[in-house]
């Protein structure tokens, strides 16, 4: 059984989980659901994990992607869909590994 550890203020729903087991067999979850300024005051629970999801700003995604130390810091996607009442609904997309984060800034704009 593969331990998860899943920083979001959601709970996972069962197209997230079915996901996870396509990739992983059997999970155990354990979601974190507190507003974090670091990574690092989680640093315990990350390190417990085997595979780290997390619904985060990038700036703590990077420091997901430091401690997690090649395991895998997963990420997942969702399509908004038009309901035909009205409003939308949000679809589990996939499941995408973070492999590097890299910004990069073009030319002076305003020269």
């Amino acid at each position: 059984m593969k331990k998860v550890i899943w920083f979001s203020r959601h709970e996972m729903n069962k197209a997230q989980i079915d996901g996870l087991e396509k990739v992983y067999g059997e999970i155990e979850i354990n979601q974190i659901n507190k507003t974090i300024s670091l990574a690092k005051e989680i640093a315990e629970e990350i390190s417990n994990a085997e595979v780290i999801c997390i619904v985060a700003p990038i700036a703590l995604q990077q420091e997901f992607l430091k401690l997690a130390e090649g395991r895998p810091v997963l990420i997942c996607k969702n399509d908004r869909v038009a309901k035909i009442e009205g409003g939308f609904d949000f679809v589990h997309a996939g499941w995408f590994q973070i492999q590097e984060i890299k910004v990069v800034i073009s030319d002076r704009l305003d020269n």
